[in-house]
């Protein structure tokens, strides 16, 4: 996988769901028309505090960078949007599955 298609992710918003589904609501930079199945980095404030395996975009859009798109995991994520406010939430695509 070229350079050019993958992704960061500034995350804006966490939900979780009872099923267990965390999503990730965010603007996107990279190259990523469509973001399919991957590994990320969870970084806050610029530090790794996970790897996730994302299950990819929930609904595929991506026309415009400033637009918000949303990912999800079936991974435990400690990361709540109380946690999160006040600080540099990011995903970042490390390899391709």
């Amino acid at each position: 996988m070229a350079n050019s298609e993958l992704f960061e992710m500034h995350v804006e918003d966490v939900f979780h769901f009872t099923d267990g589904r965390t999503v990730f609501i965010g603007s996107i930079t990279g190259g990523a028309k469509f973001i399919r199945r991957c590994r990320c980095e969870l970084l806050l404030d610029g530090v790794v505090v996970q790897i996730l395996e994302i299950e990819g975009e929930m609904i595929p859009s991506g026309q415009s960078a400033t637009e918000s798109r949303s990912v999800s995991t079936l991974e435990p994520v400690a990361l709540t949007n109380e946690n999160r406010i006040g600080h540099s939430c990011m995903l970042r695509q490390v390899e391709a599955i």
